[in-house]
Protein backbone atom coordinates (compact mmCIF):
# COMPACT_ATOMS: atom_id res chain seq x y z
CA UNK A 1 0.00 0.00 0.00
CA UNK A 2 2.95 2.32 0.61
CA UNK A 3 3.79 2.11 -3.09
CA UNK A 4 0.17 2.88 -3.91
CA UNK A 5 0.23 5.97 -1.71
CA UNK A 6 3.42 7.11 -3.45
CA UNK A 7 1.65 6.76 -6.80
CA UNK A 8 -1.30 8.83 -5.56
CA UNK A 9 0.92 11.62 -4.26
CA UNK A 10 2.99 11.70 -7.46
CA UNK A 11 -0.11 11.71 -9.68
CA UNK A 12 -1.75 14.49 -7.65
CA UNK A 13 1.43 16.57 -7.94
CA UNK A 14 1.62 15.87 -11.69
CA UNK A 15 -1.94 17.08 -12.22
CA UNK A 16 -1.22 20.18 -10.13
CA UNK A 17 1.80 21.05 -12.28
CA UNK A 18 -0.10 20.37 -15.52
CA UNK A 19 -3.01 22.55 -14.39
CA UNK A 20 -0.63 25.39 -13.59
CA UNK A 21 1.03 25.06 -17.01
CA UNK A 22 -2.36 25.09 -18.76
CA UNK A 23 -3.48 28.39 -17.24
CA UNK A 24 -1.89 30.48 -20.00
CA UNK A 25 -2.90 28.04 -22.75
CA UNK A 26 -6.58 28.19 -21.77
CA UNK A 27 -6.63 31.91 -20.98
CA UNK A 28 -9.17 33.75 -23.08
CA UNK A 29 -10.63 30.61 -24.62
CA UNK A 30 -14.40 30.31 -24.16
CA UNK A 31 -14.48 26.84 -22.60
CA UNK A 32 -18.06 25.57 -22.95
CA UNK A 33 -17.86 22.73 -20.42
CA UNK A 34 -19.89 23.50 -17.29
CA UNK A 35 -21.03 21.62 -14.22
CA UNK A 36 -24.01 19.44 -15.13
CA UNK A 37 -23.14 19.22 -18.84
CA UNK A 38 -22.60 15.50 -19.20
CA UNK A 39 -22.67 14.67 -22.92
CA UNK A 40 -19.02 13.57 -22.83
CA UNK A 41 -19.83 11.23 -19.93
CA UNK A 42 -21.16 8.77 -22.51
CA UNK A 43 -17.86 8.45 -24.35
CA UNK A 44 -15.66 5.36 -24.29
CA UNK A 45 -13.04 6.45 -21.77
CA UNK A 46 -9.71 4.62 -21.79
CA UNK A 47 -7.98 4.89 -18.42
CA UNK A 48 -4.39 4.36 -17.31
CA UNK A 49 -3.25 2.33 -14.32
CA UNK A 50 -2.22 5.40 -12.30
CA UNK A 51 -5.67 6.96 -12.62
CA UNK A 52 -7.34 3.60 -12.03
CA UNK A 53 -5.47 3.03 -8.77
CA UNK A 54 -6.40 6.45 -7.43
CA UNK A 55 -10.08 6.06 -8.34
CA UNK A 56 -10.10 2.52 -6.95
CA UNK A 57 -8.74 3.72 -3.62
CA UNK A 58 -11.42 6.41 -3.51
CA UNK A 59 -14.16 3.84 -4.10
CA UNK A 60 -12.71 1.44 -1.53
CA UNK A 61 -12.91 4.23 1.04
CA UNK A 62 -16.65 4.57 0.50
CA UNK A 63 -18.72 2.75 3.18
CA UNK A 64 -20.86 1.18 0.44
CA UNK A 65 -17.99 0.15 -1.82
CA UNK A 66 -19.28 -3.44 -2.05
CA UNK A 67 -22.47 -2.15 -3.63
CA UNK A 68 -20.39 -0.47 -6.31
CA UNK A 69 -18.61 -3.63 -7.41
CA UNK A 70 -21.58 -5.16 -9.31
CA UNK A 71 -22.34 -1.73 -10.81
CA UNK A 72 -18.77 -1.49 -12.07
CA UNK A 73 -18.87 -5.08 -13.34
CA UNK A 74 -22.06 -4.41 -15.29
CA UNK A 75 -20.62 -1.20 -16.72
CA UNK A 76 -17.42 -3.00 -17.69
CA UNK A 77 -19.32 -5.74 -19.51
CA UNK A 78 -21.20 -3.10 -21.50
CA UNK A 79 -17.89 -2.39 -23.26
CA UNK A 80 -17.46 -6.01 -24.35
CA UNK A 81 -18.82 -6.28 -27.87
CA UNK A 82 -17.40 -6.81 -31.34
CA UNK A 83 -16.62 -3.61 -33.20
CA UNK A 84 -16.24 -1.57 -30.03
CA UNK A 85 -14.96 1.94 -30.70
CA UNK A 86 -15.63 5.58 -29.91
CA UNK A 87 -18.61 5.89 -32.25
CA UNK A 88 -20.17 2.48 -31.64
CA UNK A 89 -19.96 2.87 -27.88
CA UNK A 90 -21.35 6.41 -27.99
CA UNK A 91 -24.32 5.13 -30.00
CA UNK A 92 -25.27 2.96 -27.00
CA UNK A 93 -25.73 6.09 -24.85
CA UNK A 94 -24.32 4.41 -21.77
CA UNK A 95 -23.93 6.89 -18.93
CA UNK A 96 -20.67 6.72 -16.99
CA UNK A 97 -21.12 4.54 -13.93
CA UNK A 98 -19.98 7.46 -11.75
CA UNK A 99 -22.35 10.01 -13.28
CA UNK A 100 -24.95 11.10 -10.73
CA UNK A 101 -28.64 11.68 -11.42
CA UNK A 102 -28.06 15.46 -11.46
CA UNK A 103 -25.38 14.99 -14.15
CA UNK A 104 -22.49 15.75 -11.81
CA UNK A 105 -19.40 13.57 -11.45
CA UNK A 106 -19.19 11.30 -8.43
CA UNK A 107 -15.39 11.11 -8.64
CA UNK A 108 -14.64 14.62 -9.86
CA UNK A 109 -11.66 15.19 -7.55
CA UNK A 110 -9.93 12.07 -8.91
CA UNK A 111 -11.35 12.02 -12.45
CA UNK A 112 -8.95 10.47 -14.99
CA UNK A 113 -6.90 12.29 -17.60
CA UNK A 114 -9.36 11.84 -20.52
CA UNK A 115 -12.06 13.55 -18.45
CA UNK A 116 -9.77 16.32 -17.19
CA UNK A 117 -8.50 17.25 -20.63
CA UNK A 118 -11.66 16.83 -22.73
CA UNK A 119 -12.66 20.48 -23.17
CA UNK A 120 -14.61 22.08 -26.01
CA UNK A 121 -15.06 25.67 -27.14
CA UNK A 122 -18.10 25.01 -29.33
CA UNK A 123 -21.72 25.25 -28.23
CA UNK A 124 -22.60 22.61 -25.59
CA UNK A 125 -25.56 21.33 -27.59
CA UNK A 126 -23.18 20.18 -30.33
CA UNK A 127 -21.87 17.56 -27.90
CA UNK A 128 -25.26 15.80 -27.82
CA UNK A 129 -24.73 12.19 -28.99
CA UNK A 130 -27.89 12.41 -31.09
CA UNK A 131 -26.49 15.33 -33.05
CA UNK A 132 -23.59 13.46 -34.74
CA UNK A 133 -21.89 16.82 -35.19
CA UNK A 134 -18.24 17.82 -34.91
CA UNK A 135 -17.23 19.77 -31.83
CA UNK A 136 -14.36 22.22 -31.48
CA UNK A 137 -12.13 20.59 -28.88
CA UNK A 138 -9.07 22.11 -27.23
CA UNK A 139 -6.02 20.02 -28.11
CA UNK A 140 -4.60 18.91 -24.77
CA UNK A 141 -3.12 15.64 -25.97
CA UNK A 142 0.37 16.69 -24.85
CA UNK A 143 -0.89 17.21 -21.29
CA UNK A 144 -2.61 13.82 -21.35
CA UNK A 145 0.59 12.24 -22.68
CA UNK A 146 2.45 13.24 -19.50
CA UNK A 147 -0.05 11.20 -17.46
CA UNK A 148 0.27 8.19 -19.77
CA UNK A 149 4.07 8.34 -19.53
CA UNK A 150 3.84 8.42 -15.75
CA UNK A 151 1.39 5.53 -15.76
CA UNK A 152 3.71 3.46 -17.94
CA UNK A 153 6.33 3.81 -15.21
CA UNK A 154 3.74 2.55 -12.73
CA UNK A 155 2.98 -0.41 -15.00
CA UNK A 156 6.65 -1.26 -15.33
CA UNK A 157 7.85 -0.71 -11.77
CA UNK A 158 4.81 -1.59 -9.67
CA UNK A 159 3.17 -4.26 -11.82
CA UNK A 160 6.18 -5.45 -13.84
CA UNK A 161 4.30 -5.02 -17.10
CA UNK A 162 6.32 -4.37 -20.23
CA UNK A 163 3.39 -2.79 -22.05
CA UNK A 164 0.92 -0.09 -20.99
CA UNK A 165 -2.15 -1.42 -19.18
CA UNK A 166 -5.24 0.34 -20.48
CA UNK A 167 -8.96 -0.43 -20.69
CA UNK A 168 -12.34 1.30 -20.25
CA UNK A 169 -12.88 3.18 -16.98
CA UNK A 170 -15.05 0.68 -15.01
CA UNK A 171 -12.83 -2.25 -15.99
CA UNK A 172 -9.70 -0.41 -14.93
CA UNK A 173 -11.22 0.64 -11.61
CA UNK A 174 -12.00 -3.00 -10.83
CA UNK A 175 -8.45 -3.88 -11.84
CA UNK A 176 -7.15 -1.17 -9.52
CA UNK A 177 -9.24 -2.53 -6.66
CA UNK A 178 -7.76 -5.99 -7.24
CA UNK A 179 -4.23 -4.58 -7.11
CA UNK A 180 -4.91 -2.66 -3.90
CA UNK A 181 -6.77 -5.48 -2.13
CA UNK A 182 -4.31 -8.21 -3.12
CA UNK A 183 -5.16 -11.91 -3.29
CA UNK A 184 -6.10 -12.70 0.30
CA UNK A 185 -8.84 -11.77 2.74
CA UNK A 186 -12.65 -11.54 2.58
CA UNK A 187 -12.66 -8.28 0.63
CA UNK A 188 -10.43 -9.74 -2.08
CA UNK A 189 -12.55 -12.91 -2.21
CA UNK A 190 -15.73 -10.85 -2.58
CA UNK A 191 -14.23 -8.80 -5.39
CA UNK A 192 -13.01 -11.90 -7.22
CA UNK A 193 -16.42 -13.57 -7.03
CA UNK A 194 -18.28 -10.48 -8.24
CA UNK A 195 -15.93 -9.89 -11.18
CA UNK A 196 -15.32 -13.45 -12.39
CA UNK A 197 -17.07 -12.69 -15.71
CA UNK A 198 -15.23 -9.42 -16.31
CA UNK A 199 -12.13 -9.76 -18.51
CA UNK A 200 -8.84 -8.36 -17.30
CA UNK A 201 -7.60 -5.22 -19.10
CA UNK A 202 -5.05 -7.32 -20.96
CA UNK A 203 -7.64 -9.88 -22.11
CA UNK A 204 -10.07 -7.12 -23.08
CA UNK A 205 -7.44 -5.43 -25.24
CA UNK A 206 -6.55 -8.63 -27.07
CA UNK A 207 -10.14 -9.81 -27.46
CA UNK A 208 -11.88 -6.60 -28.51
CA UNK A 209 -9.45 -3.81 -29.37
CA UNK A 210 -6.77 -5.65 -31.36
CA UNK A 211 -9.27 -7.18 -33.85
CA UNK A 212 -10.82 -3.76 -34.42
CA UNK A 213 -7.41 -2.17 -34.99
CA UNK A 214 -6.55 -4.90 -37.48
CA UNK A 215 -9.85 -4.43 -39.27
CA UNK A 216 -9.19 -0.69 -39.65
CA UNK A 217 -5.66 -1.34 -40.89
CA UNK A 218 -6.97 -3.78 -43.49
CA UNK A 219 -9.62 -1.29 -44.62
CA UNK A 220 -6.94 1.37 -45.19
CA UNK A 221 -4.70 -0.88 -47.27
Amino acid sequence: MAEGLTVFAALTDLYRRIDEALVSKLAGQPISCKKGCAHCCMLLTAVSTADALQIAQTVLNWPDWREWVPKLAQAAQAHCFEGVGNRTYLDKKQRCVFLKEDNTCGIYAVRPAPCRFHLVVSAPELCDPDGHTITAQVDLRQAEAFVWDFSLEVDQKLLQSRVPIVAPLPMMVLFGMQVLLGDEGPAAAFLLEQTKDVPSPQVYFERYIVPELRRKEAANE
